[in-house]
């Protein structure tokens, strides 16, 4: 009778790829997980023939949450975010009906969230895969702030009793919050040497419904009129989308 003898080489690989694969099988129970990464904000635009947008250049991204993973590959969690992406440009409509950059763009659009997310840690058994991939879908609530976003440019504000100011002013923006929604799609590695703990590396699409912010003008001139520096406001609203990928770090006890 044969037996099977294995050489010292394939032993030591096979001690170190079975924890790691039995461990990225077995993610069940409590966690928690904290991520950073690079935000791409793109051109959000307000809706209704898009009278304002904004350039953004790739940001930032920190995310941390809480779950609860169940023996079938299902997770729930509960999850933070906050986001920055500065302002390259700031196009407004004028009057003559074309969309002009503004003078002298600053800020950034910041972007704070809460979502309740689910996740499937997809089943390698058969392949034997030292690594965990996973799908996952959030709803939740979001603020977009765009408090230090501004810039100057000519303006038209309508006073009372019909009067009308024309003149450089100095353009700014507020802030609103409005529902979320985000994709998921990721893979996750364990640490041989630290039971428990896993290595993640995530890419998400994120968005909101219609998110209602103000803009106010206000005249760039040392003369009051009617004992008032001139100052005008409107509301757009914005429909967002922001494509992130993150690195992070998971713990189940």
């Amino acid at each position: 009778m044969r037996t099977l003898r294995l050489s010292p080489e394939l032993l030591l690989l096979l001690a170190v790829l079975a924890p790691g694969t039995a461990m990225a099988q077995s993610l069940h129970g409590f966690y928690v997980g904290a991520a950073g990464g690079l935000n791409f904000a793109g051109s959000p635009r307000s809706t209704g023939g898009g009278a304002v947008q904004f350039d953004t250049n790739a940001g930032w991204l920190g995310l941390a949450g809480v779950g609860w993973a169940f023996a079938n590959g299902l997770r729930i969690e509960l999850e933070g975010s906050y986001g920055s992406s500065s302002v390259r440009d700031i196009e407004t409509l004028r009057v003559n009906g074309s969309r002009e950059p503004l003078s002298n763009p600053t800020g950034s659009l910041r972007t704070s969230a809460i979502m309740v997310n689910g996740a499937y840690d997809i089943p390698l058994t058969r392949l034997a895969a030292p690594f965990q991939p996973y799908i996952g879908a959030g709803l939740g609530c979001a603020w977009l702030d765009l408090g230090t976003a501004g810039g100057s440019e000519p303006a038209v504000i309508h006073l009372p009793e019909n009067n009308t100011y024309m003149g450089p002013a100095t353009i700014s923006y507020g802030s609103g919050g409005a529902f979320a929604y985000q994709a998921i799609a990721g893979v996750s590695m364990p640490f041989l040497f630290r039971p428990g703990l896993e290595a993640t590396l995530e890419y998400r699409f994120f968005g909101t419904a219609r998110a209602n912010i103000r803009g106010t003008a206000t005249a760039q001139t040392t003369n009051l009129i009617n004992g008032l520096i001139p100052s005008g406001q409107d509301t757009h609203g914005y429909l967002p989308h922001e494509n992130s990928v993150s690195f992070g770090l998971r713990y189940r006890f």
